[in-house]
Protein backbone atom coordinates (compact mmCIF):
# COMPACT_ATOMS: atom_id res chain seq x y z
CA UNK A 1 0.00 0.00 0.00
CA UNK A 2 1.22 3.73 -0.62
CA UNK A 3 2.79 5.57 2.15
CA UNK A 4 3.19 8.94 2.72
CA UNK A 5 6.36 10.95 2.94
CA UNK A 6 7.92 11.16 6.21
CA UNK A 7 8.73 14.06 7.88
CA UNK A 8 12.05 14.38 9.61
CA UNK A 9 11.14 15.05 13.71
CA UNK A 10 13.19 18.41 14.62
CA UNK A 11 15.50 16.90 16.92
CA UNK A 12 18.29 18.57 18.42
CA UNK A 13 21.20 17.92 16.17
CA UNK A 14 23.82 17.16 18.62
CA UNK A 15 22.03 14.22 20.21
CA UNK A 16 21.04 12.94 16.39
CA UNK A 17 25.12 12.69 15.49
CA UNK A 18 25.92 11.19 19.31
CA UNK A 19 23.19 8.29 18.94
CA UNK A 20 24.50 8.12 15.30
CA UNK A 21 27.68 7.43 16.51
CA UNK A 22 27.17 5.21 19.53
CA UNK A 23 24.77 3.14 17.02
CA UNK A 24 28.02 3.03 14.49
CA UNK A 25 30.23 1.87 17.40
CA UNK A 26 27.99 -0.78 18.57
CA UNK A 27 29.13 -3.15 15.71
CA UNK A 28 32.51 -3.29 17.29
CA UNK A 29 32.04 -4.32 20.61
CA UNK A 30 32.17 -7.76 21.33
CA UNK A 31 31.89 -10.09 24.33
CA UNK A 32 34.37 -13.65 24.59
CA UNK A 33 32.25 -15.76 26.15
CA UNK A 34 34.69 -18.91 28.50
CA UNK A 35 36.09 -21.44 26.56
CA UNK A 36 36.30 -19.58 23.18
CA UNK A 37 40.11 -20.01 21.55
CA UNK A 38 40.04 -19.75 17.82
CA UNK A 39 36.25 -20.56 17.10
CA UNK A 40 33.10 -19.89 19.23
CA UNK A 41 30.39 -17.68 19.73
CA UNK A 42 30.99 -13.44 20.03
CA UNK A 43 27.92 -11.51 21.18
CA UNK A 44 27.55 -7.77 20.23
CA UNK A 45 26.56 -5.11 22.72
CA UNK A 46 24.82 -2.00 21.61
CA UNK A 47 25.87 1.04 23.28
CA UNK A 48 23.64 3.38 22.93
CA UNK A 49 19.61 3.21 23.59
CA UNK A 50 17.64 0.10 22.88
CA UNK A 51 17.60 -1.15 19.55
CA UNK A 52 13.79 -0.71 19.12
CA UNK A 53 13.01 2.54 21.51
CA UNK A 54 9.67 3.06 22.27
CA UNK A 55 9.98 6.93 20.56
CA UNK A 56 10.85 5.75 16.86
CA UNK A 57 11.38 9.47 16.14
CA UNK A 58 15.00 9.12 18.13
CA UNK A 59 16.03 6.46 15.15
CA UNK A 60 14.56 8.29 12.50
CA UNK A 61 16.57 11.86 13.68
CA UNK A 62 19.83 9.82 13.73
CA UNK A 63 18.80 8.11 10.16
CA UNK A 64 20.18 9.60 6.98
CA UNK A 65 18.05 7.75 4.46
CA UNK A 66 14.03 5.90 5.56
CA UNK A 67 13.61 3.01 2.55
CA UNK A 68 11.05 0.74 2.09
CA UNK A 69 12.17 -2.22 -0.30
CA UNK A 70 13.18 -5.76 -0.88
CA UNK A 71 15.83 -7.45 -0.13
CA UNK A 72 16.93 -8.65 -3.60
CA UNK A 73 20.60 -10.46 -2.27
CA UNK A 74 22.13 -11.01 1.48
CA UNK A 75 25.53 -11.21 -0.34
CA UNK A 76 28.81 -13.15 1.09
CA UNK A 77 30.02 -11.88 4.42
CA UNK A 78 33.47 -10.23 4.51
CA UNK A 79 36.09 -9.73 6.63
CA UNK A 80 37.36 -6.04 7.03
CA UNK A 81 41.21 -7.37 7.56
CA UNK A 82 43.65 -6.52 5.07
CA UNK A 83 43.58 -10.15 3.25
CA UNK A 84 39.80 -10.18 3.57
CA UNK A 85 40.39 -13.58 5.46
CA UNK A 86 39.26 -13.95 8.99
CA UNK A 87 41.32 -13.42 11.78
CA UNK A 88 43.25 -16.13 13.34
CA UNK A 89 42.28 -15.73 16.91
CA UNK A 90 39.72 -14.07 18.45
CA UNK A 91 41.95 -11.42 20.25
CA UNK A 92 42.06 -9.46 16.94
CA UNK A 93 38.44 -9.00 16.65
CA UNK A 94 38.17 -8.24 20.22
CA UNK A 95 40.62 -5.75 20.62
CA UNK A 96 40.56 -3.93 16.98
CA UNK A 97 37.26 -2.54 16.43
CA UNK A 98 38.52 -2.06 12.14
CA UNK A 99 38.21 -6.00 12.38
CA UNK A 100 34.92 -6.85 12.06
CA UNK A 101 32.72 -9.45 9.85
CA UNK A 102 30.06 -7.51 8.11
CA UNK A 103 27.48 -8.53 6.21
CA UNK A 104 26.19 -6.51 2.48
CA UNK A 105 22.42 -6.84 1.94
CA UNK A 106 21.60 -5.40 -1.39
CA UNK A 107 18.32 -4.31 -1.43
CA UNK A 108 15.89 -2.83 -4.10
CA UNK A 109 14.20 0.56 -3.05
CA UNK A 110 10.45 0.83 -3.77
CA UNK A 111 9.76 3.75 -1.44
CA UNK A 112 11.98 6.64 -0.49
CA UNK A 113 10.57 8.17 2.87
CA UNK A 114 13.77 10.60 3.84
CA UNK A 115 17.13 11.15 2.09
CA UNK A 116 19.03 11.63 -1.24
CA UNK A 117 17.70 8.49 -2.63
CA UNK A 118 15.74 7.34 -5.08
CA UNK A 119 14.20 3.84 -5.72
CA UNK A 120 16.51 1.78 -7.22
CA UNK A 121 19.21 -0.97 -6.08
CA UNK A 122 21.34 0.37 -2.51
CA UNK A 123 23.56 -1.97 -0.55
CA UNK A 124 24.11 -1.39 3.43
CA UNK A 125 25.94 -3.60 5.90
CA UNK A 126 25.70 -4.88 9.07
CA UNK A 127 27.78 -6.45 11.66
CA UNK A 128 28.22 -10.01 12.32
CA UNK A 129 27.30 -12.95 10.76
CA UNK A 130 28.99 -16.42 10.53
CA UNK A 131 32.41 -17.28 9.42
CA UNK A 132 33.08 -21.05 9.44
CA UNK A 133 32.92 -22.08 12.90
CA UNK A 134 32.64 -18.35 14.44
CA UNK A 135 29.69 -16.65 14.97
CA UNK A 136 28.99 -12.83 15.74
CA UNK A 137 25.60 -12.04 16.69
CA UNK A 138 23.78 -9.36 15.42
CA UNK A 139 22.32 -6.64 17.47
CA UNK A 140 19.16 -6.72 15.55
CA UNK A 141 18.14 -9.96 16.02
CA UNK A 142 16.71 -10.75 12.57
CA UNK A 143 18.30 -12.85 9.95
CA UNK A 144 17.64 -11.04 6.88
CA UNK A 145 16.94 -13.41 3.38
CA UNK A 146 16.59 -12.77 0.02
CA UNK A 147 12.59 -11.76 -0.90
CA UNK A 148 11.94 -10.49 2.49
CA UNK A 149 10.04 -6.85 2.68
CA UNK A 150 11.67 -4.57 5.01
CA UNK A 151 11.15 -0.83 6.08
CA UNK A 152 15.14 0.38 6.47
CA UNK A 153 16.38 3.32 8.98
CA UNK A 154 20.13 3.73 7.45
CA UNK A 155 23.08 6.45 8.45
CA UNK A 156 26.16 6.93 6.50
CA UNK A 157 29.10 6.37 8.31
CA UNK A 158 31.62 8.96 9.54
CA UNK A 159 34.38 10.02 7.90
CA UNK A 160 36.77 8.14 10.06
CA UNK A 161 34.81 5.11 10.13
CA UNK A 162 37.08 2.57 8.50
CA UNK A 163 37.39 -0.44 6.56
CA UNK A 164 34.12 -1.74 6.72
CA UNK A 165 32.33 1.66 5.59
CA UNK A 166 34.50 0.51 2.23
CA UNK A 167 31.87 -2.06 1.77
CA UNK A 168 29.24 0.05 2.06
CA UNK A 169 29.41 3.75 3.99
CA UNK A 170 25.55 2.67 4.63
CA UNK A 171 24.67 1.21 7.82
CA UNK A 172 21.35 0.20 9.76
CA UNK A 173 20.06 2.31 12.92
CA UNK A 174 17.31 -0.34 12.51
CA UNK A 175 14.85 -2.24 10.47
CA UNK A 176 11.64 -3.77 10.71
CA UNK A 177 10.24 -7.02 8.41
CA UNK A 178 6.90 -5.84 6.57
CA UNK A 179 4.03 -8.12 6.60
CA UNK A 180 1.28 -5.98 4.97
CA UNK A 181 0.14 -3.88 7.92
CA UNK A 182 2.12 -4.91 10.46
CA UNK A 183 6.07 -4.15 11.22
CA UNK A 184 7.86 -7.19 12.43
CA UNK A 185 10.88 -5.51 14.94
CA UNK A 186 14.00 -6.87 16.84
CA UNK A 187 11.81 -6.68 19.78
CA UNK A 188 8.38 -6.42 19.14
CA UNK A 189 6.05 -5.81 15.93
CA UNK A 190 4.46 -2.53 15.40
CA UNK A 191 1.30 -1.35 12.95
CA UNK A 192 1.92 0.93 10.43
CA UNK A 193 -0.27 3.19 11.64
CA UNK A 194 1.78 3.27 15.01
CA UNK A 195 4.81 4.58 13.30
CA UNK A 196 2.95 6.76 11.04
CA UNK A 197 1.87 8.45 14.44
CA UNK A 198 4.96 8.41 16.20
CA UNK A 199 6.98 10.17 13.08
CA UNK A 200 4.65 12.53 12.21
CA UNK A 201 3.94 11.53 8.92
CA UNK A 202 2.18 13.65 6.12
CA UNK A 203 2.69 16.82 8.63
Amino acid sequence: MPRETLARPNRNLALSLTLSLLIAGAGTVFVLHPGDAVSGEIAQEPRAYGIQPQDLSLVASASDIIVEGVVRKVEPVRWTTADGKRPTDLETVIRRPDVQLRTPVLLKVEEVYQGDVKPGMLRFSMPGSRSDDLQLHSIFGIELKDGMRILAFLSRAPQDAGAWAKISPLYPQLFFVVDEDTLHGPERSISWNELLDQLSIGE
